[in-house]
């Protein structure tokens, strides 16, 4: 997608597979391609399974890209599942993610903000995958499941805006210090993963 707004989206229980292992996949739970131009908000993907051949395999989209003329942002969104799973090629570990296989932003070109993932991730990142040379700005308080996604390593990582917790530190509001858990989050303290309050 490009200059889009998407907000309040659900993909849940869904099945999602790129086979073509020649050109880049570009595969996600939500979209593909989150493109120039683009802000998406207060959306989640539930028990998605999405799977690659080749790369840019993510659990949310498989590449967010902006450029300064053109910002894209993802802000207050998740991926989570206990039973889905993302699976990049084997021998592609940096081109998927729990969230995103491919993140490019660039200084002032927007940013992930306040998002999550809990998901399996097979040949990829706990949250992101591959981070462009060039594109390594705008990731802000985000944080993967490192037990759910059976791996401590990340594209971006704790210096770029994304930090790895355990189950139980994922299922307490203090680990996500600056959300807004009065408008747009709600969470079961101790019981559940955060959620969007329009979820109810």
């Amino acid at each position: 997608m490009k200059n889009s707004t998407v907000e309040k989206v659900a993909v849940i229980n869904s099945y999602i597979e790129a086979k073509d292992s020649t050109n880049s996949n570009h595969a996600g739970g939500l979209a593909g391609d989150i493109n120039i131009g683009c802000t998406v908000s207060n959306s989640f993907v539930r028990d998605t399974t999405v799977k690659g051949a080749k790369d840019r395999i993510g659990g949310f989209a498989g590449r967010i890209y902006g450029t300064s003329t053109n910002k894209t942002t993802v802000s207050n969104c998740y991926v989570q599942s206990t039973t889905a799973e993302v699976v990049g090629a084997s021998g592609a570990l940096t081109n998927a993610g729990g969230f995103v296989g491919y993140y490019n932003i660039a200084s002032d070109s927007g940013g992930v903000i306040n998002c999550y993932s809990a998901i399996k991730v097979t040949n990829g990142g706990g949250f992101a995958g591959n981070v462009a040379s060039n594109g390594k700005s705008g990731a802000a308080s985000n944080y993967f499941d490192t037990q759910v996604a059976g791996t401590t390593t990340d594209g971006l990582g704790p210096s770029l805006g994304v930090s790895g917790k355990t189950t139980a530190e994922m299922k307490q509001q203090a680990t996500f210090a600056g959300w807004d858990f009065t408008n747009i989050w709600r969470i079961n303290e101790g019981q559940d993963y955060p959620r969007l309050r329009w979820e109810q």
